[in-house]
Parts: C-alpha cells; sequence; structure tokens
C-alpha cells in the first residue's frame, strides 16, 4: 500500500488532472513572442502568400457587398433583368475569387502549422534528451509531457486559424468603415 495516493490522478489539480485550473501565462512576452517568429522564421514566405490571401479574400467581400448595392440600385429597380443576368455573373465571379482565396490561404496555413509545430517538437525532444535524469525524476509521472503535448496542441490551433481570422476581421471592418 506504499504507493496509495501516487495512482492515477492523483497528481497536482487531483483526478482531473488540473484541467481546470488556472492557465500560466509566459514569465517574458517579448521573449516568448521572438522565440515564435523565430520557429516561424522558415514559413516566411508561405506566412507572406497566407496574409495576401486573407487580404484578396476580404477584399472579394466588400467588393461583393458593393456590387448587391449597385444591382439593387442599377438592375432590381429600374427593372433590368437582362442587365442583370450579366452583373450577377460578375458578382459570383467575385465570391469564387473570395472563397478561393479564404480556401487557399487556410490550406496554406494549416501546413505553415503542422511544420511549425513538428520543429517545435523535434526542438523539445532534443531539449528532453539533454535533461538531467534528476530532473525527470523530480517530476510527477505524466505532468511532463501533458504539459508540453497540450502546450504544442495550442500553439498549432492558434497557427491553423486564429491569426488569420483576426487579420480578416480587422482588414473587414476597416474596409467597411472605410468603403
Amino acid at each position: 500500500l506504499g504507493s496509495m495516493g501516487r495512482g492515477p490522478g492523483s497528481g497536482p489539480g487531483g483526478p482531473l488532472g488540473g484541467m481546470f485550473s488556472e492557465t500560466k501565462k509566459a514569465q517574458d512576452a517579448k521573449k516568448t513572442l521572438f522565440r515564435l517568429f523565430t520557429l516561424l522564421r522558415p514559413q516566411t514566405g508561405r506566412i507572406v502568400l497566407v496574409f495576401l490571401l486573407v487580404v484578396l479574400s476580404a477584399v472579394s467581400g466588400l467588393v461583393a457587398t458593393r456590387m448587391i448595392g449597385v444591382a439593387i440600385d442599377s438592375y432590381i429597380l429600374p427593372g433590368d433583368l437582362p442587365g442583370l443576368g450579366h452583373y450577377l455573373i460578375r458578382l459570383a465571379m467575385v465570391y469564387v475569387l473570395g472563397a478561393g482565396a479564404n480556401w487557399a490561404q487556410m490550406f496554406i496555413m494549416v501546413g505553415v502549422g503542422q511544420r511549425s509545430v513538428a520543429s517545435l517538437r523535434q526542438q523539445l525532444f532534443e531539449r528532453m534528451q539533454s535533461l538531467p535524469m534528476s530532473f525527470l525524476d523530480q517530476q510527477t509521472r505524466g505532468e511532463l509531457m501533458s504539459r508540453l503535448t497540450n502546450d504544442v496542441e495550442a500553439l498549432a490551433q492558434t497557427l491553423s486559424g486564429s491569426t488569420t481570422q483576426v487579420f480578416a476581421a480587422i482588414i473587414t471592418v476597416t474596409g467597411a468603415v472605410i468603403g
């Protein structure tokens, strides 16, 4: 019974393993951001392409909105149905362009995220290999691996979608206010 109290779920945070515990923040946010940018540096060309595609997608959404207003004012209200048909073809092309840009930026960003996370995992593996056994003996079973896995997955999720969505929202709101 010497292992009593050290079974699964008895580590820090209780049976849920700290799932609902307070999230720790980076001690030095600038240093953390610099390390993140260093990790992303090999992907710079793809990231620039993604942001150009985000701009194209956002702008096409704004153009389509304006085109709908023109369609109503210039074709629907006057009753010009043949002109409306031709105009709707152009509107559809703008939507297809925006959707294609959106798909391409998501596809490329997922690849950027996967490559960056693979590089980070390799760096973490090498770092873990260099740690002394005394450090590993002091850690609760599975806690170190769980923390590493969760942090890497959170980074992957952020890289895959959140970053570009925020940028697209900023462009859309700015374009709507200016336009």
